[in-house]
Protein backbone atom coordinates (compact mmCIF):
# COMPACT_ATOMS: atom_id res chain seq x y z
CA UNK A 1 0.00 0.00 0.00
CA UNK A 2 1.35 3.77 -1.04
CA UNK A 3 0.72 5.82 2.12
CA UNK A 4 1.08 8.69 -0.36
CA UNK A 5 -1.78 7.38 -2.27
CA UNK A 6 -3.76 6.86 0.95
CA UNK A 7 -3.32 10.52 1.82
CA UNK A 8 -4.11 11.85 -1.46
CA UNK A 9 -7.71 9.90 -1.17
CA UNK A 10 -8.08 11.02 1.71
CA UNK A 11 -7.14 14.86 1.16
CA UNK A 12 -9.97 14.66 -1.91
CA UNK A 13 -12.56 13.64 1.27
CA UNK A 14 -12.78 9.97 0.77
CA UNK A 15 -13.65 8.26 3.78
CA UNK A 16 -11.51 5.65 5.65
CA UNK A 17 -14.05 2.70 4.53
CA UNK A 18 -13.81 4.04 0.79
CA UNK A 19 -10.11 4.08 1.12
CA UNK A 20 -10.11 0.48 2.78
CA UNK A 21 -12.29 -0.60 -0.05
CA UNK A 22 -10.15 0.41 -2.48
CA UNK A 23 -7.02 -1.14 -1.05
CA UNK A 24 -9.03 -4.25 0.75
CA UNK A 25 -8.48 -3.00 3.97
CA UNK A 26 -10.59 -2.45 7.28
CA UNK A 27 -11.42 1.35 7.56
CA UNK A 28 -9.30 1.20 11.21
CA UNK A 29 -6.49 -0.03 8.95
CA UNK A 30 -6.45 3.13 6.98
CA UNK A 31 -6.71 5.28 10.18
CA UNK A 32 -3.70 3.63 11.53
CA UNK A 33 -1.79 4.10 8.58
CA UNK A 34 -2.40 7.24 8.23
CA UNK A 35 -1.44 8.31 11.87
CA UNK A 36 1.19 6.39 11.52
CA UNK A 37 2.77 8.28 8.58
CA UNK A 38 1.92 11.69 9.79
CA UNK A 39 2.94 11.24 13.28
CA UNK A 40 4.44 8.45 14.05
CA UNK A 41 3.65 5.62 16.40
CA UNK A 42 2.09 7.78 20.14
CA UNK A 43 0.27 6.70 23.02
CA UNK A 44 -0.58 2.75 22.84
CA UNK A 45 1.36 2.26 19.95
CA UNK A 46 4.77 3.97 20.99
CA UNK A 47 5.19 1.95 24.27
CA UNK A 48 3.96 -1.25 22.48
CA UNK A 49 6.36 -0.61 19.70
CA UNK A 50 9.26 -0.42 22.15
CA UNK A 51 7.95 -3.49 23.86
CA UNK A 52 8.05 -5.72 20.18
CA UNK A 53 12.05 -4.32 19.63
CA UNK A 54 13.09 -5.11 23.08
CA UNK A 55 11.63 -8.82 22.02
CA UNK A 56 13.29 -8.18 18.84
CA UNK A 57 10.40 -8.30 16.81
CA UNK A 58 10.36 -11.96 17.71
CA UNK A 59 7.30 -13.75 19.26
CA UNK A 60 8.36 -15.28 22.81
CA UNK A 61 6.29 -18.21 22.93
CA UNK A 62 6.94 -20.28 19.38
CA UNK A 63 10.05 -17.62 17.75
CA UNK A 64 8.30 -16.61 14.82
CA UNK A 65 9.83 -13.64 13.58
CA UNK A 66 7.72 -10.41 12.73
CA UNK A 67 8.13 -9.54 8.50
CA UNK A 68 7.84 -6.25 7.02
CA UNK A 69 4.39 -5.84 5.25
CA UNK A 70 2.83 -8.21 7.64
CA UNK A 71 0.48 -8.58 10.58
CA UNK A 72 2.15 -6.79 13.70
CA UNK A 73 3.23 -9.06 16.40
CA UNK A 74 0.49 -8.50 19.22
CA UNK A 75 1.98 -7.25 22.85
CA UNK A 76 0.30 -9.29 25.58
CA UNK A 77 0.32 -7.45 29.26
CA UNK A 78 1.65 -10.65 31.47
CA UNK A 79 -0.73 -9.41 34.55
CA UNK A 80 -3.90 -10.56 32.07
CA UNK A 81 -5.63 -7.48 32.89
CA UNK A 82 -8.42 -6.53 30.17
CA UNK A 83 -9.04 -3.30 31.64
CA UNK A 84 -5.09 -2.04 30.62
CA UNK A 85 -5.59 -3.35 27.13
CA UNK A 86 -7.61 -0.43 26.07
CA UNK A 87 -5.86 2.63 28.20
CA UNK A 88 -2.53 3.76 27.09
CA UNK A 89 0.58 1.91 28.05
CA UNK A 90 3.08 4.09 30.17
CA UNK A 91 6.60 3.31 29.06
CA UNK A 92 6.73 1.96 32.75
CA UNK A 93 4.82 -0.96 31.76
CA UNK A 94 6.98 -2.11 29.43
CA UNK A 95 8.19 -5.03 32.24
CA UNK A 96 4.10 -6.14 32.21
CA UNK A 97 4.30 -6.95 28.39
CA UNK A 98 6.01 -9.27 25.78
CA UNK A 99 5.44 -9.82 22.30
CA UNK A 100 3.60 -12.24 20.44
CA UNK A 101 2.31 -13.96 17.37
CA UNK A 102 -1.28 -13.61 17.19
CA UNK A 103 -1.61 -17.81 17.15
CA UNK A 104 0.22 -18.02 20.71
CA UNK A 105 -1.79 -14.96 21.81
CA UNK A 106 -4.77 -16.26 21.04
CA UNK A 107 -4.33 -19.30 22.93
CA UNK A 108 -3.21 -18.10 25.97
CA UNK A 109 -5.52 -19.58 28.78
CA UNK A 110 -7.52 -16.52 29.81
CA UNK A 111 -7.70 -15.24 25.51
CA UNK A 112 -9.84 -18.57 25.14
CA UNK A 113 -11.80 -18.62 27.95
CA UNK A 114 -12.75 -15.18 27.10
CA UNK A 115 -14.34 -16.10 22.92
CA UNK A 116 -15.42 -19.37 25.07
CA UNK A 117 -17.84 -17.37 26.86
CA UNK A 118 -18.18 -14.83 24.19
CA UNK A 119 -17.12 -11.84 25.75
CA UNK A 120 -14.94 -9.56 23.40
CA UNK A 121 -10.56 -10.17 22.96
CA UNK A 122 -8.58 -7.27 23.97
CA UNK A 123 -6.61 -5.93 21.23
CA UNK A 124 -3.81 -6.24 24.07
Amino acid sequence: MNKEKIRKLRDRGLTYRTIGKVFGVSPQRIGQIITRAKYGFKGLEFTREKARKRDNWTCQICGKRWKKGTRRLDVHHLDCDKSKSLKYDNVSEINNMITLCHKCHLNIPEHRASMVNGRRLSTD
